[in-house]
């Protein structure tokens, strides 16, 4: 057997702090360069993290644990989540203007555009239907009778 082949137990400790410096630590000018990719894949056109993330991977070279990545996210207001009372009331209005007024209707929410589905998924994770609110199909509604007593 090869000497050199041997690895030694113990032998990771013996690195010095740079050496074990992780390969995915990027400088914050690094960041800077690559936040109007990130914007546009992951705010405009809607990609998920892991999705920007791999592009960054395989593209630009540029790999970063999920951690960090969200971190930065958070630190640039890169928020996609809209509160359910304002896509409530986005839904309930764009389906007002379509009954009354046979209108599509394009919201924009923090300066960006709401794509489509998000409604679409909202009213389906939600159960909304037509703009308002419906028990789920296993739900029965009924009204007790008065019994004297």
């Amino acid at each position: 057997m090869d000497p050199s082949s041997v690895i030694t137990i113990g032998e990771s400790s013996k690195l010095s702090v740079s050496q074990r410096r992780v390969k995915n630590h990027h400088s914050p000018e690094e960041w800077e360069h690559q936040k109007a990719l990130i914007e546009r894949l992951y705010l405009d056109e809607d990609k998920t993290v892991a999705d920007t993330m791999r592009y960054l991977k395989d593209e630009k070279n540029f790999v970063v644990g999920e951690r960090k990545f969200k971190m930065q996210l958070k630190e640039w207001g890169f928020d996609k989540n809209i509160k359910s009372s304002i896509m409530q009331l986005m839904l309930a209005k764009a389906t007002k203007r379509k009954f009354e007024e046979d209108k599509d209707t394009k919201f924009r929410y923090k300066g960006r555009d709401i794509l489509p589905g998000r409604f679409s998924q909202y009213a389906k994770r939600s159960h909304v239907k037509n703009g308002k609110r419906v028990s789920p199909s296993a739900c029965e509604l009924l009204t007790p009778s008065c019994n004297p007593i």
